[in-house]
């Protein structure tokens, strides 16, 4: 599999012209929360911002990744899709403090820590920590920061046994962690993986709390509200990763992974920006999987 195959997988992929009207969006809102906006506005293919909060980047990222899991045959692994929902982590509507440290978390590196010390051979984890502005009935509902993880050579009960010993999981969640066994087909891998990192600024509109939403654009403040929540951070600090390493947004396997992990049979192969923000002056879903 060559590097751009993945790409016939999700033909709807981060369409460009979505992605600079988001890269404009944002750069807007920066500049109302007396933000440098100048870098996001320029930042271009060849010279990245590398804003996590810019979506050309995030889309950069994003390809970058998913060709790196193209060239090495990682489609051939046995994955589980997991998300986790931690307590106390749902920041109410109307909220704009910053939630604070993303994959540097301490409960993100302690569930990493944990599943190393478990020493299951060929594991690869990636994925990313998330958040989405919900609406319910066209109000404000809330905005839950949650893990999304692709995790491979794992059984759902060793996933499970390390979740369980490291989450407080959020009680009030219907499903706060959900481990489910990625398809057999690329089209099941591939959305499944691009699902596992997002583009950064996200809305969700449910018509009631428990029915499964739509995504939809953000309004302006929303944008700004998610901003401040999300705080202003680098490109690779939202991603989760273990047995793989990213070097300037480009992937690799770590040394003790390269050369044990099963290619198939063709030839192959946080600390934040800035302090706390000011107060604002002040894909495509996968399939049967709630935000």
């Amino acid at each position: 599999m060559t590097r751009s195959s993945w790409r016939r997988h999700l033909p709807d992929f981060d369409p460009i012209s979505k992605i600079k009207r988001q890269q404009r969006e944002t750069a807007n809102a920066l500049r109302m929360l007396g933000l440098d906006h100048l870098p996001m506005r320029e930042c271009s293919g060849v010279e990245p911002c590398r804003n996590g909060l810019c979506a050309r980047c995030a889309r950069q990222l994003r390809s970058h990744l998913l060709g790196f899991l193209a060239d090495e045959y990682l489609d051939q692994q046995h994955w589980h899709f997991v998300t986790i929902r931690p307590e106390g982590w749902t920041m109410p509507a109307g909220e704009f403090r910053q939630f604070g440290l993303l994959r540097d978390h301490p409960l993100v590196e302690n569930l990493v820590k944990r599943f190393r010390r478990m020493v299951i051979p060929g594991l690869i984890i990636f994925g990313s920590v998330e958040t989405v502005y919900n609406t319910v009935s066209n109000r404000p509902a809330g905005k839950p920061f949650h893990i999304h993880l692709m995790v491979a050579a794992a059984s759902a009960a060793q996933i499970n046994g390390a979740v369980q010993a490291i989450v407080p999981l959020n009680g009030q969640d219907v499903k706060p962690l959900d481990i489910r066994r990625v398809g057999s087909t690329p089209e099941d891998f591939y959305e499944a993986a691009s699902y596992a990192f997002k583009q950064p600024l996200l809305k969700k509109s449910r018509v009631a709390p428990a029915s499964f939403g739509v995504m939809q654009s953000l309004k302006a403040a929303e944008r700004r509200e998610l901003i401040q929540n999300l705080g202003v951070h680098g490109w690779t600090r939202r991603l989760i990763l273990s047995g793989i390493r990213c070097d300037s947004g480009r992937f690799r396997l770590t040394a003790n992974l390269s050369a044990t992990t099963n290619r198939g049979e063709n030839p192959s192969s946080h600390q934040l920006l800035s302090g706390g923000l000011p107060q604002a002056s002040r894909h495509n879903q996968l399939r049967g999987r709630r935000e």
